[in-house]
Parts: structure tokens; sequence; C-alpha cells
């Protein structure tokens, strides 16, 4: 199960850095080319420089945006703008954030944990894709590091690790970021909690929440670089914090194909009425939202055993209730007959960022999903399936540039 370990985390010179917030950035892979200029802009020692750099026309493969960002690590190092702990410690991290309204706290912790391959003590949730784990590998072979944690997830129904994560120490980075989400890191250096805690976890398996691409990336790493620890983020999978939203689909094609045949298609004025029938509705029926040429659709699935009939048994009968099975099933492979998901499939958890690139025309279809469930993620991820890229959007996003680790 897992084995996780304290680590001498990298973080910021606070004596050189006063105000944090113009340094971290979110999560590698929802940066846009606008975000990732604006960080460039935001400050010279932005970790935007190390976790995505900008490719130039020069480029070749001695001079590239990975050695620059080991460069700018190592150079960060010497200068001490990045500062490693002196002691091995475990790191609480408490998010603080509204939503629908409702004030809401997640609580969880970073620490190193030993790789292991997927099924034993590790269980991923939903597939990878390619060019992002070869730009991960990239990376992390030039800079020897971990930048951005994993986000992995474990059972804890009686919270025996909470009390471990109430540490009374003031925190040592304190963030309010610009989604209004409250982040603050402390460390735990108390080395018998430590050792209490490394003990309760090696009872249980951890599920991978967020991060897939980076996990995949370190056991292929680990194979060229012998590193056998990668940083996550551990949080219970019981934390009445802990929020999935969906990840809407985004689509490049150039037919017109009709829903007809397998979905009652509803015309209805707005977006907002949209996903709100979407809601009312998912306990009884499987529904998705479409926006095309400047209007909004309800589709409501009119045959609940298409499933069965489209995959058979190829599939476990809780993959065939996942609504973002169904989308991927009967939409974009039986309707669309999209085989090249890379090329044609885009994705965003933002509904008016979708509506807005459908009307710019570098896309021709949205569709809208209601968002995955803790208990599906976890019943598919002990059954060794493995749902369709980006089927989960957990949020507040971790930040990074919080805290790294440098391999050893």
């Amino acid at each position: 199960m897992a084995q996780i370990s304290p680590f001498k985390g990298i973080l910021y010179n606070q004596e050189k850095i006063q105000d944090l917030s113009l340094v971290v950035t979110p999560p590698y892979d929802v940066i846009s080319e606008i975000q990732q200029e604006r960080y460039y802009q935001k400050h010279p020692y932005n970790c935007i420089r190390l976790i995505l750099g900008k490719d130039l026309p020069e480029d070749n493969e001695k001079n590239n945006k990975y050695t620059r960002a080991a460069d700018y690590f190592h150079q960060w190092l010497y200068a001490e703008i990045l500062k490693q702990d002196l002691t091995e410690t475990i790191y609480p991290l408490i998010q603080r954030f509204s939503f629908h309204n409702k004030n809401i706290t997640r609580a969880g912790f970073i620490t190193l944990m030993r790789l292991e391959e997927f099924g034993n003590s590790v269980f991923p949730h939903e597939k990878t894709l390619s060019k992002p784990k070869q730009d991960r590998l990239n990376l992390m072979l030039a800079t020897k590091a971990n930048f951005c944690q994993v986000f992995g997830l474990y059972s804890d129904e009686k919270g025996i690790l909470d009390e471990y994560l109430k540490v009374k120490e003031e925190p040592i980075v304190e963030i309010m970021d610009e989604n209004e989400v409250s982040h603050q890191l402390v460390r735990l250096k108390d080395k018998t909690k430590i050792e209490e805690i490394k003990a309760i976890m090696q009872s249980k398996p951890i599920f991978i929440a967020d991060g897939h691409h980076r996990y995949e990336t370190a056991l292929n790493a680990q194979k060229i670089l012998g590193y056998n620890f990668i940083m996550i983020y551990l949080t219970k999978m019981e934390d009445e914090g802990l929020t999935i939203l969906p990840t809407h689909r985004l689509v490049k094609i150039n037919t017109h194909p009709s829903f007809s045949p397998f979905f009652e298609v509803e015309k209805v004025n707005t977006c907002n009425e949209l996903l709100e029938k979407m809601e009312m509705m998912k306990e009884s029926h499987y529904v998705f939202g479409m926006y095309a040429e400047g209007k909004n659709y309800l589709l409501i699935l009119k045959d609940n055993e298409i499933m069965d009939k489209l995959i058979g048994d190829e599939k476990p009968e809780e993959y065939k209730k996942l609504d973002v099975s169904i989308l991927q099933t009967v939409v974009i492979n039986h309707i669309l007959k999209i085989t090249d998901i890379e090329a044609h499939i885009g994705y965003t958890h933002n509904e008016k960022e979708a509506i807005l690139l459908v009307d710019e025309g570098k896309y021709n279809l949205a569709f809208f999903l209601n968002p995955t469930r803790i208990s599906q993620l976890k019943e598919m991820s002990l059954k060794h399936e493995l749902m369709p890229q980006k089927s989960t959007y957990f949020y507040p996003k971790l930040l990074t540039g919080l805290v790294m680790n440098k391999f050893r």
C-alpha cells in the first residue's frame, strides 16, 4: 500500500519574494497560451518558466524550453530565490473557497510517495494522452525535479488522520489566488506524528484524482533516473470539501449529424437554463447539453440500454452508466465517428469558454456534462477500468510553486 516519506521541500524565499501570489500558477495543463504569457509578464521569477516554458524558433536539442527550465531552476537555487528546507517535513495544506454560495474547506498534505505500478496500491481512473506524457518526461529528465504535485485520494471514513492535519504552527505560506481560493501551507516537523502518519497510510490504497500524466511520466522517468518517489498531495475521499466539476467536450467536425435517433432533442433558451435542467434530470435520465451555431440544446438519451447494444460485454456495468462514457461511446464514437481524439476533441470545465470557442469557429460543437461522482471514480478504479480522458475536474486545483521537490 502507500509508502509515504517526508522530504526537504524547496520553497520560494519570502525574504526575496514577499508576495508569493506573483510567482505561483495553476497546474500546467489548465494554463492557456494567453494565461502563459500573463504569468510570464507577472514576475521574472514566476514558476511558469519552470513548468511551461515558451517554444522559440531557434530551439534545438541542446537549447530548448526544457533546458531553459533546468537553468532557471539551478540559477534560482543558487541565488536563493528558491531555498530548500533543512529538515525532512510533511506539509499540511488547507484550502478554503466558496462554491455555489457555500464556504468550503479542504484539508490534505503534501509528501513524497514511493512509485508503484498501477493496480497494486495506486489506482488510476481515466485514460491519458501521449503528447502530455512526452512533454512532462522531457521536463522531468532535464530538471530532475517535481514542480507540481499529483493529486491523490485515500479513504478515511473515521477521520483518523484529521487530527494530524490540525497543525498549530503558523502557516509558512498563505496565498489568496486569482480564483479567490485561500491556500495555507504548514510544516509538520514532529517526527513521532510523521511516523504515525506513515504507519496509517501503509494500509491504504491511493486513487489518482488529478495528475495521471505526471504519475505515468514519473514511472517512465524512474526507469531512466532510478528515482523512486513522486511528490503528491493526499486528501481523504470523504472530505466534504472534495468538489468535482465536469470536463466539457469541444468538437471539431465538418459534418452535421443527426442526434434524434438516439436522443430527444429539446431547444433551450440559455446556457444557464440548460445546466439547470441537466442538474434536475440527472437522477432519472442520462442528459447532456449541446451548443451549436449559437443555440443551446438538451439531449435526453432515449434508450438506457444503448451501451449494451453498442459495446456489449466489453466494459463492466459501472462503465456503461457513466455520463462521460455514454457521451464518448454514443456521441463521439458512434454518431460523430471520431477516432483521432487528440486531433478533434478539446476540453474545458468552463461553459462560457466553451461557447466562446465555438462562436469563434475554433470548434463546431460543445457538449456539457454533469460531474462524475466520487463513488463512481472509486468503483471504476478498483475494477481496473479506465474512464475516457478528462472525466473529472477536481476543484480547486493545487497551486504550482507552493513547494517543489528536487530528486536526490
